[in-house]
């Protein structure tokens, strides 16, 4: 707030307080009108209201309670970290590939398996890798990205309506059989 350096400006700025101050006590008082019969009896209750609230503002502070904290130990940070005895990093078992949820039938996995070693084993470790290099890691992702991409196919089979598949395909393509679709 800046300083007043004239009894001018001491003046303008208790006219602009009075004005500021009857305004409040105007408003409170109509307020109050709605309680009572007379505005003009509420006008002392009114300046009592505003007062008290003024005062109130000033001086006490509101806050929201500040809640109370336990005192840290010294491995209390631990606690939060601490793994439940079910979390599967915890586990010796690696979790099975995303490709073995995709398809969850053993007897596929096995089956698809069995045929994509076969294939890798013949068509590519004793063609031509193995003559390259003695690694077995390039054959090794190879059948990993084989095994995803069948999976990935087998989990969009799963999805595929076969009734509706089937006799659109019929009524589209076969032009003896009028179908309305």
């Amino acid at each position: 707030m800046k300083a007043m350096e004239t009894l001018h400006d001491l003046i303008e700025e208790a006219k602009i307080r009075t004005v500021w101050w009857a305004l409040c006590i105007f408003a409170v008082s109509y307020f109050l009108a709605h309680t009572s019969k007379s505005m003009w009896m509420n006008v002392p209750i009114a300046i009592l209201l505003v007062c008290v609230s003024r005062i109130l503002l000033n001086e006490v502070e509101l806050r929201w309670k500040v809640k109370k904290t336990e005192p840290l130990t010294y491995l209390s940070h631990l606690e939060k970290k601490q793994l439940s005895v079910n979390d599967s990093r915890l586990s010796t078992l690696p979790p099975p590939p995303k490709w073995k949820r995709k398809i969850d039938s053993p007897i596929v996995e096995a089956a698809m398996e069995d045929f994509i070693n076969k294939l890798l084993q013949d068509f590519v470790v004793d063609l031509w890798y193995s003559d390259i290099t003695p690694d077995k890691e390039a054959p090794e992702l190879i059948r990993g990205i084989i095994m995803d991409v069948l999976a990935e196919i087998s989990a969009r089979v799963k999805n595929i309506n076969l009734v509706d598949l089937l006799t659109r395909s019929v009524c589209l393509y076969n032009p003896f059989i009028v179908c309305v679709l």
